[in-house]
């Protein structure tokens, strides 16, 4: 309820709190808004130091710039989206991941405390590691997978 009522700016700020979003996507929609807002507030055209901004957020450095093409505007819109869009989708694949493990909790402790008892006696065992827990993900969505009628 509290977020219908957030502007634009502190609901990307949230999502940066919670490292929805990296500092890419940031720059691309700090940069898209507040060119929106100078032409919703001038009712001009969309001013060349936008359209540059956009290719350097869409494309990176003035060298690899100048190595490509000129890009069309729409080109470049799409390859901010496309950036944007990417970040929106590995959160939500985040969300359902830690959703499906949250679900399955106990069978997934069970793994992992089988996980962890083999690379100890493996004597590779590194507390912490975060592959344990990939690996633990990744077995129990593949035995869910396998239980689907």
């Amino acid at each position: 309820m509290l977020l219908k009522e957030a502007d634009f700016r502190s609901k990307l700020n949230l999502a940066k709190a919670l490292c929805l979003v990296g500092p890419r996507v940031v720059a691309i929609c700090s940069v898209l808004n507040k060119a929106r807002n100078e032409m919703a507030h001038t009712l001009k055209p969309l001013s060349s130091k936008w359209k540059l901004e956009f290719e350097r957020l869409a494309y990176g450095s003035a060298k690899r710039r100048k190595e490509n093409k000129v890009h069309a505007l729409n080109e470049t819109l799409e390859e901010m989206f496309l950036n944007v869009a990417g970040a929106w989708a590995h959160a939500k694949f985040h969300k359902n991941i830690a959703a499906v493990v949250d679900q399955h909790s106990e069978r997934w402790t069970k793994k992992m405390a089988t996980k962890i008892k083999e690379h100890v006696l493996a004597g590779d065992y590194v507390q912490g590691d975060p592959k344990l827990g990939y690996e633990v993900t990744l077995e129990l969505l593949r035995e869910l997978r396998q239980e689907k009628p």
